[in-house]
């Protein structure tokens, strides 16, 4: 890991939030400003945390970050179910106004190279930080040969139009809402075949999602180099 990648963990801010909403199949949308200058690279997580509060299963939890540094703005994304741990079940609560701590963000999860092509798996909630990254190529000009390829079992697909309008845009990148672990693995196949050990190939996700993926992408000859992965783990 390099210096950079760490440096975000000396920065605290406290965020406000300005808008909390439902996204899909039981995921919510939380966005915070922040008023001290802050500094991050297109998909990195930050650790949010409540000062002087003593939650169940802990007071803290590692969210990537959905927004870019140009959106002035964190928005994180996160499942929340019928039985949430106590720092979920505080978050949900949260009203416009309150506040919550900001370490970061850090981390090695964004783009090192524009020029290589790229493909991004997601799964579930693990697109977070793929938003980020769309977000900040679109702003800059996608210039290569760039796949997304999304895979939810519900079949619901959080920042769907959003993402159609990148599509749309620019006809460099494919973006797949995909439903099927099969349908999946020949996607991911087949950008190998045109690609190989040429491109970065990032994955988010569950940890067994995320291994499983990382797995068949090394034992089609992709370099360890090559695969950037972020393991959500219930968060």
């Amino acid at each position: 890991m390099r210096l950079y990648d760490i440096l975000g963990l000396l920065k605290t801010n406290e965020i406000k939030l300005v808008d909390k909403k439902p996204e899909t199949n039981g995921s919510y949308l939380f966005s915070f400003e922040f008023k001290s200058y802050l500094e991050w690279k297109a998909g990195q997580h930050g650790m949010f945390k409540f000062k002087g509060e003593k939650l169940d299963g802990g007071n803290f939890r590692p969210f990537s970050v959905a927004s870019t540094k140009d959106e002035n703005i964190i928005t994180i994304l996160t499942k929340i179910g019928d039985t949430p741990s106590g720092f979920k079940s505080k978050l949900k609560s949260m009203e416009v106004g309150d506040t919550i701590s900001l370490r970061g963000p850090f981390g090695g999860f964004y783009i090192s190279d524009y020029n290589r092509p790229m493909v991004m798996v997601a799964g579930g909630v693990g697109i977070t930080p793929m938003r980020a990254l769309l977000k900040d190529m679109d702003r800059n000009g996608i210039f290569t040969d760039v796949s997304l390829l999304y895979i939810d079992s519900s079949g619901e697909y959080a920042f769907k139009e959003e993402f159609e309008i990148i599509k749309r845009d620019n006809p460099n990148i494919s973006i797949h809402f995909l439903n099927d672990r099969k349908i999946l693995e020949d996607k991911l196949s087949d950008f190998i075949n045109r690609h190989n050990n040429n491109a970065t190939y990032f994955i988010s996700g569950s940890p067994n999602m995320v291994n499983d993926v990382r797995n068949k992408i090394e034992a089609k000859g992709i370099k360890k180099r090559n695969i950037i992965n972020d393991s959500f783990r219930g968060y």
